[in-house]
């Protein structure tokens, strides 16, 4: 069985480091192969365009984490607002 090529981030392999979302199902540090998202996750990024800024190469993990660690920065404010989507 093949996986549907729906959206592709980057040709490098990527990773999500965003909050899990149990109702995605997207776990925190899933890693995509090439980028490639499955379909099902390519869709809700779709509709949730602020979770494509927590698909990034893995060699940008460092500095987001401490973007994400600053509160007033804007990753902070982006991951806790992913962070609700949990409980809608």
């Amino acid at each position: 069985m093949s996986r549907k090529k729906v959206e592709t981030i980057s040709d490098e392999p990527t990773i999500y480091i965003g909050p899990s979302l149990s109702k995605w199902p997207l776990k925190q540090y899933t890693s995509f192969i090439g980028g490639v998202l499955p379909a099902n996750i390519a869709a809700k990024v779709e509709e949730n365009p602020e979770v494509k800024a927590f698909i990034v190469s893995p060699l940008k993990i460092s500095e987001i984490e401490r973007k994400i660690a600053d509160k007033t920065s804007a990753y902070a404010l982006q991951f806790a607002k992913i962070n609700k989507l949990n409980e809608g």
